[in-house]
């Protein structure tokens, strides 16, 4: 009962400062065994609960991560409990969590809200690749590439090269050089836990963009990669999609944003440069601005290697 009431005291002083938080909220996680204990711990730890969801809507209020790494509460319509944290580290008490409570709940009530698409728009999806379709491959120097892991975590990432750095291997086969980047693997551990991902073809400065989705692999047979040295020395690996579903997209949305038009873009300065970014998202105060920039560019000089 004393790390209970230890707990209860420190959460309820909680001065709104980030550390005195993640000080509270871990002596409520180690109150926790204490709770099953009696009916009067299961009382306070309801109290603590209550306590906890409230500070943990503080931290999104503030931008700030979730004040503990291991456990959060969850919120439903039968009360609320402690719920142990799987995969990455997630935001609470944000605005999606409320916008979920009416969210669409099902496929058919999301289509009364919409109008059945034209016959083109769903006879134009193709399961191979046709001639036109494998030109616009051959012209596409960016692609974005979507995947997600076992558990259903996302991602989306772009892979860039020469027009036609993609490979056409056939009708159903595509492959894309992993040229060097920040060596995290995200998509490459993804698509080998799932064997799936899904590719947007983009072309610069052309309103065009081609989906193609479907099967995937990593390959490193000598053979395959020795093919793709378009971005310079043969890759590590490739991304070889099996292709089961083929989609050019209408211009609507590159027209819409102006992409390519250079004289709707924001000045340079409207927007924070790249070291700012990444700065701030290193949270380690011993960087300056001008580390990350030298970095930078160290990481593109060498960006064969």
């Amino acid at each position: 009962m004393s790390a209970m009431r230890s707990a209860h005291s420190a959460l309820t002083d909680f001065s709104g400062c980030e550390s005195g938080a993640e000080e509270a909220f871990s002596l409520a996680v180690a109150a926790r065994p204490a709770a099953h204990s009696t009916a009067h711990a299961a009382t306070h730890e309801r109290r603590l609960i209550r306590i906890c969801l409230g500070i943990q809507a503080s931290y999104e209020r503030r931008g700030w991560l979730s004040p503990n790494r291991d456990f959060l509460v969850d919120e439903t319509n039968d009360g609320a409990s402690w719920r142990r944290r799987r995969g990455r580290r997630c935001l609470t008490g944000s605005a999606f969590d409320s916008l979920r409570l009416d969210a669409v709940p099902d496929q058919e009530a999301l289509r009364r809200v919409y109008e059945l698409p034209s016959d083109a728009a769903v006879r134009k999806q193709m399961t191979e690749l046709t001639e036109q379709t494998r030109r616009l491959i051959g012209c596409s120097s960016l692609v974005l590439v979507a995947s997600a892991d076992a558990e259903g975590n996302c991602d989306v990432f772009p892979r860039g090269g020469p027009a036609g750095f993609v490979a056409v291997l056939d009708a159903r086969t595509v492959a894309i050089p992993d040229a060097t980047g920040n060596k995290r693997l995200d998509t490459l551990q993804n698509v080998i836990a799932t064997g799936r991902a899904g590719l947007l073809f983009v072309i610069p400065g052309r309103t065009t963009t081609l989906r193609v989705n479907g099967r995937a692999c990593v390959s490193t047979r000598p053979d395959l990669l020795s093919q793709l040295t378009a971005v310079g020395k043969p890759p590590a690996s490739a991304l070889v999609l099996g292709i089961e579903e083929v989609y050019p997209h209408c211009p609507k949305s590159l027209l819409r944003s102006g992409a390519w038009k250079p004289e709707q873009w924001l000045p340079a300065d409207a927007q924070p440069a790249s070291a700012e970014v990444t700065l701030a998202q290193l949270r380690m105060p011993e960087l300056t601005i001008a580390d990350i920039e030298q970095a930078e560019a160290d990481s593109l000089k060498y960006r064969y290697e």
